[in-house]
């Protein structure tokens, strides 16, 4: 309705991509992009939108607050705006805490009519 806060959901789409188990070092991650980056590249023959689709995963995965977002909350938090930038988790707390608020304050509100 005026928000919700972030339901578990599905994360292990961007694993998927990059071939790798969600307990994937950062090594490992490095090593399974530049691999599929390089068979995926459009230069080389590769489809264009596979390769975006790595290069995102690959963004998100290789950052660790947005991995631990993405880890809990899935893709839907990341899109929301919790994760990227200098942000991340701390985001994460703000908007919860945010959301609390607002919720508190519509229910005194509708308490109030």
């Amino acid at each position: 309705m005026f928000g919700r806060v972030p339901k578990k959901s599905d994360n292990t789409k961007y694993f998927e991509i990059l071939g790798v188990p969600n307990t994937a070092s950062q090594d490992d991650l490095n090593k399974a992009y530049k691999k599929a980056a390089i068979k995926n590249h459009p230069d080389k023959g590769g489809d264009p939108e596979k390769f975006k689709e790595l290069a995102h995963a690959y963004e998100v995965l290789r950052n660790p607050e947005n991995r631990e977002i993405y880890y809990q909350y899935g893709e839907y938090a990341l899109k929301e705006g919790m994760g990227g930038g200098s942000g991340g988790v701390k985001s994460l707390h703000k908007y919860l805490a945010w959301h609390s608020i607002h919720v508190i304050l519509f229910q005194n509100i509708l308490c109030k009519t």
